[in-house]
């Protein structure tokens, strides 16, 4: 994308929706993943069945995915370098795009991190 039209691009909304979205989804995945977990530890204990935890851990992990994606296209979009010191909508932009694709690895890891001792040990252990 030219330098003029991918500035266009991140000072309009579609831009500027995107450059959030790569930013918070994957915050939001873990939180919406660490309140789940909580809430249905009672129902996976009363059922015997922990598929449905499983199944949300493997969901919420798409949902950092696509925020890692979304991050890695406005970082491609940008240039695709490293973030660099100019005062403009794509250096900018450029920088927010490795913030989150940073944001999203650091956040499916810990995802991760919250799934692999309930494989080995179980969310219903005393």
């Amino acid at each position: 994308m030219e330098e003029q039209n991918a500035s266009a691009y991140f000072t309009g909304s579609k831009g500027i929706a995107v450059i959030w979205g790569g930013l918070l989804v994957a915050p939001f995945a873990w939180s919406l993943h660490l309140i789940t977990s909580y809430a249905l530890v009672g129902w996976i204990c009363e059922r015997g069945d922990r598929a449905a935890y499983d199944i949300i851990t493997v969901l919420i992990l798409l949902l950092t995915g696509l925020g890692g994606w979304f991050a890695w296209r406005i970082w491609r979009t940008a240039g695709a370098g490293w973030p660099d010191s100019a005062d403009d909508p794509v250096s900018r932009s450029r920088f927010l795009g490795m913030s989150g694709i940073l944001l999203s690895g650091f956040f499916a890891l810990v995802i991760v991190a919250q799934w692999v001792p309930t494989l080995f040990i179980g969310p219903c252990a005393q």
